[in-house]
């Protein structure tokens, strides 16, 4: 998931949060195939929390970056 897909994430989450309507993002459909976001009807629906990285994601990161994140796991 890229730096868009992220900001789109943001703005949806935060626009939930103080119950406004914004504009369908551009990368719905990819938050969507990540299982952060679910479509009722015209709804948008968020997650209300960002969930763990799974297995196939943290394959994506470079060495130094799970260290990082496990780490932050463990504390």
């Amino acid at each position: 998931m890229g730096p868009g897909a992220v900001a789109d994430l943001l703005r949806l989450t935060a626009a939930a949060h103080a119950g406004i309507r914004i504009r369908e993002p551009l990368r719905l459909a990819r938050l969507a195939a990540e299982g952060l976001i679910d479509r009722s009807g015209p709804l948008v629906l968020v997650r209300p929390r960002i969930p763990f990285l799974a297995r196939r994601h943290l394959r994506l990161l470079t060495p130094a970056l799970r260290a990082e994140y496990r780490q932050l796991l463990d504390s």
